[in-house]
């Protein structure tokens, strides 16, 4: 199967569709927030290349989803074995594991992989702790990274973080349990309720905690630089936090939308993009070129 449009999914990482489409801002798939690949695809980059993110793009037709770090990205083949290139100056692309997980998040310059037992494989830079801090047991059910941090969901929902407290995005971290998501931007996290409401804390300079919308029933969301997304139960999105490059005011209209994807950097990443449009393929409707 090979699609022609530009795409952008949000996510962090699992195991997703996959098939030969691009995004941009150092251009791009994503994968679609599904828990099992039904398709396997190439990758095709373009954008910014100032650390070969584009130029070294791995070949290949067995990917199945996409990682994205600050430079620097992950690709997951159909086995489950990692791919990675672009910016390695801390060993975020050498120092990556070996073997098979079930899900993936990236930081600014380190990565963490989740394994089937839910116990943690962190690698990159740790001038903050983000790799040392990781929390050795098993039992997690979800990983995020942040800009310099990490956050893990027990079984229970409970939160864990770890890494740079510069704006008590560790310190704030939720105590309580339940919660069913986690996103992570760079100096700020949020979190998603059963009852699909989400919470936040960390850096509130742009609005990014302060701003988040007052409502029950989103099903998922991400975390930008300095902002955050999430999607409700009709697939319309809800935007709020930084909007200096227009990543609020230009998101898409309208419901039908079935993912969300994250970039940990700012807006400079995403003026390659193509205009803002909503494509319609077969039955799903996706983002192509949304930026955040």
């Amino acid at each position: 199967m090979r699609f022609s449009k530009s795409v952008s999914f949000f996510g962090q990482g699992r195991p997703a569709l996959g098939f030969r489409v691009a995004c941009s801002a150092c251009a791009l798939l994503l994968p679609l927030l599904m828990t099992q690949p039904l398709f396997a695809g190439a990758i095709t980059a373009w954008g910014l290349d100032s650390y070969g993110q584009v130029s070294t793009t791995p070949a290949g037709s067995d990917f199945n989803s996409l990682v994205t770090g600050g430079y620097h990205n992950l690709g997951i083949r159909s086995d489950g074995s990692i791919v990675g290139w672009g910016w390695d100056d801390a060993g975020q692309v050498s120092n990556r594991p070996v073997g098979a997980f079930s899900s993936y998040s990236l930081g600014e310059r380190h990565g963490y992989a989740l394994r089937a037992d839910g116990s943690i494989a962190a690698w990159g830079e740790d001038g903050n702790g983000q790799v040392s801090g990781t929390p050795s047991v098993a039992g997690f059910a979800s990983v995020a990274g942040g800009g310099y941090n990490g956050y893990a969901l027990r079984g229970d929902g409970s939160i864990v973080a770890w890494g740079n407290n510069s704006d008590n995005q560790i310190s704030s971290a939720p105590t309580d349990a339940g919660y069913t998501r986690l996103a992570a931007g760079f100096f700020h996290a949020y979190a998603l309720r059963p009852d699909g409401s989400v919470v936040g804390w960390g850096r509130d300079t742009l609005g990014e905690v302060s701003s988040i919308p007052v409502e029950t029933g989103f099903t998922t969301l991400v975390a930008g630089h300095y902002n955050g997304y999430a999607l409700r139960a009709d697939g319309s999105i809800a935007a709020w936090g930084d909007n200096s490059y227009g990543q609020l005011t230009s998101a898409p209209q309208g419901s039908g939308f079935i993912a969300l994807a994250k970039f940990l950097l700012p807006g400079r990443l995403g003026q390659l993009l193509p205009n803002l449009r909503p494509q319609r393929t077969r039955s799903l409707q996706v983002l192509q070129g949304f930026r955040v």
